[in-house]
């Protein structure tokens, strides 16, 4: 008896589910989230309706891509603390993996649906969505293993580095070196400035996934599967050296 009790008191806890429940319903809002900016760019927002102009058709694959990459962002605290207790670190990485391949393949499916009202290039396509499912992956993984500084690194990630690069252009172009514009100016602080911009821009998850569509960045960049996979390499580092020295959050 006393051996059998040892046994029940280490025994796993049951329900260790990989995919849980509220992984799913909250992947499901992901796409629900994409099915509604489909709908009412093909359906026509109101005018009423704030924003409403900027639904056309034209505008759909990098709404389709914007929403993607904030509704990851915005999630992925769910999505990394929704580990049952006594998950593997193996368990919590394929949990990412799986939430970035799905996010993935919803941006993918849902530009597909908008190429049927606009042009959407099929590498940019394919592009824009690897670069999504690679920044859900890795928000996932942040948010699991650094739960109070991930609020503060994805506000910087998504919404600070590309305000700073664009503020950073103004600012030179408004200054006497930028009356010749922001490409064309040949000195060589013109061109470290604008390579440490444009970075920013490739590895800021808005402006890459929308780069990666349009095929080139704000200032002409061109965009293409290496800025993807230096992006997935940047990535996998992050995640390496926050797996490395600092164990998932596991909820009790």
């Amino acid at each position: 008896m006393a051996a059998e009790s040892i046994e029940l008191e280490q025994a796993p806890p049951r329900g260790n589910a990989l995919i849980t429940r509220r992984l799913v319903w909250s992947l499901g809002a992901v796409a629900l989230g994409q099915a509604l900016v489909v709908s009412a760019a093909a359906l026509g927002a109101p005018a009423w309706l704030p924003g409403g102009a900027a639904l056309q058709p034209a505008a759909l694959p990098g709404l389709l891509a914007g929403t993607a990459v904030a509704l990851a962002l915005l999630l992925a605290p769910a999505w990394g603390e929704a580990a049952p207790a006594g998950e593997t670190r193996g368990a919590f990485l394929i949990r990412a993996g799986f939430v970035g391949c799905w996010q993935a393949a919803a941006c993918a499916y849902f530009l597909l649906i908008a190429s049927r009202m606009t042009p959407v290039d099929a590498g940019g396509l394919t592009r824009a969505s690897a670069s999504v499912g690679l920044c859900a992956m890795l928000a996932v993984l942040l948010a699991g293993c650094w739960p109070r500084a991930y609020p503060g690194v994805a506000l910087f990630w998504a919404v600070g580095a590309p305000m700073s690069a664009y503020l950073v252009a103004e600012l030179f172009r408004s200054t006497p070196p930028g009356y010749m514009g922001w490409s064309a100016n040949p000195s060589a602080e013109a061109a470290t400035l604008r390579t440490w911009v444009d970075a920013l821009l490739r590895l800021s998850p808005g402006t890459a996934a929308v780069g990666q569509l349009e095929g080139q960045l704000p200032g002409g960049v061109p965009m293409g599967w290496t800025q993807v996979g230096v992006f997935g390499l940047a990535g996998g580092a992050v995640a390496f050296l926050a797996l490395r020295f600092t164990p998932p959050r596991r909820a009790q």
